[in-house]
């Protein structure tokens, strides 16, 4: 679960879907308790006066080559303020402004007071928690100087820093939580006018982020802390921010000023609340070809991220300047670099291949929506990120409960008929992605007609992938090493069985509509022999949809993987399976 070999990922439940490093028997940490309430309770004092200043944070700069220096200081926007005397007692609460500039009245006294400003907001304009560790589950907060509250005061300037006790990174998150949901805001305003099932979203619902200076979150989840790692636990409304190691943010694997992978995962985020994500999460590499509901899924995120940011780079760093820095990922999503060749379909070389391929999908949004003035590629297309937000967030798109198996085949074949949208055929046709059918993940098959039929379907596997074929599943090849056919199952007995003609050793899978590939608990039932061309078995289930997967196990040759075509026929309920 190395952070250079990945995109960040989301948990899907639980910790059974985890990658190697989260796999196996462990006691999840949850929170021990909720949040301190919001100071909210504001009051109009008798005698007034009024405690006023400006609340910024320091970030460092992203550069080419990792995480430099300090950055301008930005705004504290919108976030939780109170005014309290020297015994910690809230005398008056407030919120920052666009500016991060507050005025709060308080009961004149001649005592000390100061300023506390906290790394959370509850408003109409943000709705976001920055909280430490599941232990203390305490917001991170910056204080004035004390002021002698028997006068109109200012405080000054209050910064959260870069360095030293580091609330600058909390500071930041909160930041970006507000700038992804104020550009959600903007781009889905009247987009019902255009598209009828579009949501728009004033201010996003509120999430809880996970974040300590010098600490890994996935600690919680079973991980070593070597092992660094934010991501996003489905159905928690909790994100978890890599801080660092062991108390290291110079040298190790820190994300709180990684702008484009804290927006990764609240992208994620976004998906978990106003859709539904069939992903499996786990391990992911952008190169790679995955399970087709992970890539879309991951895709989108850093879709969303780059996007909100309006930097198309992902990058992913480690360390910083005061110590020493480094890149784990560094990608550009608009100019797909760096490659391995020059190829504009680089990563995308045969037909289908883009929905397993999440840097493919990733960069067919991305063309998608950007501009001709910002366009590297020229290709004159400028659909609008509503027509995007329709199909993820809509009741009739990836919300619809009755959809099976989300991922970018059906997501686009859901976009080419929506009324109104922009035709981006071309851009699918590049990154070998298909919206007018599905088949390049699953097949709906059809129960044929007496007399009716198909002949054999073939399947050559292939190691198309930075994973090579090794018989494992996790190395398996899911575009041309497997085939996946969905089965609506009416309940009761199901028998499956299969003929091939043993130029490849083929085996058949069953899993639930939530599995996970290759994962032993997900299969209902298989056959998988090693000598025989007839694999077969029969199991009773409920009524539900399912899905047969047909895989190449592997065969070679002094070393070289044997990509000769098999052929084979599949039969449920003894009907011949015709895709």
């Amino acid at each position: 679960m190395k952070a250079r070999l990945l995109f960040l990922f989301f948990i899907a439940a639980g910790c059974s879907s985890e990658t190697t490093a989260l796999q196996g028997s462990c006691q999840v940490n949850t929170p021990s308790k909720t949040e301190p309430s919001y100071c909210s309770n504001v009051i109009v004092p008798g005698d007034a006066v009024t405690i006023s200043g400006t609340a910024t944070f320091t970030k460092r700069n992203l550069i080419p080559s990792g995480l430099g220096g300090p950055a301008a200081p930005k705004a504290i926007r919108f976030a939780e303020v109170a005014v309290l005397d020297s015994g910690g007692n809230v005398l008056n609460c407030g919120t920052t402004d666009s500016n991060g500039d507050f005025s709060i009245d308080i009961e004149r006294t001649n005592s000390n007071v100061y300023v506390e400003v906290r790394s959370r907001a509850n408003n109409a304009n943000l709705k976001a928690s920055v909280l430490d560790n599941h232990t203390d589950v305490n917001y991170h907060a910056i204080q004035s100087t004390s002021v002698i509250g028997n006068t109109n005061q200012s405080v000054g300037t209050i910064n959260a820093p870069h360095n030293g006790s580091l609330e600058g990174g909390a500071f930041n998150i909160l930041d970006l939580i507000y700038e992804a949901s104020s550009f959600l805001a903007t781009e889905t305003a009247g987009c019902s006018g255009s598209f009828a099932d579009c949501v728009p979203v004033s201010v996003a619902n509120k999430v809880t982020v996970f974040w300590q200076k010098g600490f890994n979150p996935a600690t919680y989840y079973c991980a070593d802390a070597s092992d660094t790692v934010s991501f996003y636990v489905n159905g928690s409304s909790r994100l978890y921010i890599v801080g660092g190691v062991n108390g290291d943010v110079d040298s190790t694997d820190t994300d709180h000023f990684d702008d484009n992978i804290i927006l990764h995962e609240y992208g994620h985020f976004l998906e978990d609340a106003y859709s539904i994500s069939d992903s499996p999460g786990g391990t992911h590499n952008g190169n790679s070809l995955l399970d087709a509901r992970l890539a879309w899924s991951e895709a989108w995120a850093s879709y969303f991220a780059a996007k909100v940011s309006g930097v198309y780079v992902y990058q992913d760093t480690k360390g910083n300047t005061d110590g020493s820095t480094s890149n784990l990922i560094y990608y550009n999503m608009e100019r797909n670099l760096p490659v391995r060749d020059p190829s504009p379909s680089a990563y995308t070389e045969l037909d289908g291949e883009g929905s397993f391929r999440e840097f493919a999908i990733a960069r067919a949004l991305v063309d998608a929506t950007d501009t001709d003035a910002s366009d590297f590629d020229n290709d004159g297309i400028e659909a609008s990120f509503a027509e995007i937000w329709t199909i993820l967030a809509g009741s009739n798109g990836f919300a619809n409960s009755s959809l099976e198996h989300r991922f970018a085949g059906n997501f686009f074949q859901l976009h080419d008929n929506l009324a109104g949208r922009t035709d981006i055929k071309s851009l699918l046709d590049t990154e070998k992605i298909y919206d007018a059918v599905t088949s390049d993940f699953l097949d709906h098959y059809a129960t044929p007609d007496a007399g009716d039929g198909c002949g054999d379907i073939s399947i050559s596997p292939g190691n198309g992938n930075d994973k090579a074929e090794d018989g494992s599943f996790a190395n398996s090849n899911q575009f041309a090493s497997n085939d996946f056919y969905l089965i609506d199952h009416a309940g009761g007995n199901l028998s499956v069985s299969m003929n091939h003609d043993g130029v490849q050793d083929l085996d058949i899978y069953l899993y639930g509509p939530d599995y996970t590939y290759g994962s032993a608990s997900s299969v209902l039932a298989k056959s998988d022999s090693t000598s025989s061309t007839t694999e077969s078995f029969s199991t009773n289930l409920s009524a539900g949809k399912y899905l047969l997967n047909v895989k190449v196990f592997p065969t070679f040759i002094s070393g070289i993987l044997k990509t000769s075509t098999a052929g084979y026929s599949v039969f449920v309920n003894s009907n011949k399976v015709c895709p």
